[in-house]
């Protein structure tokens, strides 16, 4: 009942990462869907007690329909909750991923007309600005990410949300005067 390539694709995880362990500790909880045409907020909203069990959204649905006999063998599921706007729900998806990495203030100076975008400037980045060449913070060089390491983004991934979830940690360079990031430093204890 869980689609582990669509969980895996649309939020980033490695192929050795457990998606449904994802799904069911933290990715509900950050608006995750666990199959196209499951809307985990939808249920939510339309059962305010599951939230406060604990379970994530797809996990009560098919434990409830156990308890009421209900099948749900493999062609027999019939999610009630359909399918988010995919484009609306993959842009929120991207911004809550980049947010902690992105300067709104660096980005609205840079790109006056951004600054009263709806949403504000991370909604205009994660829009717009990414796939224009914009850069979303003075550490990061769209440009110079794509020319180095454009090999290795998948068809039409924007190279910032690539960094954050993968080249950062891999310890690849955000921009020319970048040293990289791995491995970490720490400050020696005083």
């Amino acid at each position: 009942q869980f689609d582990h390539g669509f969980y895996r694709a649309r939020y980033g995880l490695a192929e050795a990462a457990d998606a449904v362990r994802d799904y069911c500790d933290t990715g509900w909880r950050k608006g995750r869907n666990p199959r196209p045409d499951f809307d985990g907020q939808a249920y939510l909203d339309a059962h305010p007690g599951v939230r406060e069990t604990g379970l994530a959204p797809l996990v009560h649905f098919l434990a409830t329909a156990l308890l009421h006999g209900t099948d749900i063998s493999a062609g027999a599921f019939q999610p009630r909750y359909g399918a988010p706007d995919s484009r609306d729900a993959a842009l929120r998806d991207e911004a809550r991923a980049i947010e902690p990495f992105f300067d709104a203030a660096y980005y609205a100076k840079r790109n006056p007309d951004a600054a009263g975008a709806p949403g504000g400037p991370l909604a205009h980045f994660v829009a717009y600005g990414q796939h224009e060449g914009r850069d979303p913070s003075g550490t990061f060089s769209i440009a110079f990410y794509t020319e180095t390491y454009g090999h290795l983004l998948a068809p039409g991934e924007s190279p910032f949300l690539h960094y954050v979830r993968t080249g950062r940690s891999a310890g690849l360079m955000a921009a020319p005067e970048d040293l990289g990031t791995y491995p970490p430093m720490d400050a020696p204890e005083p």
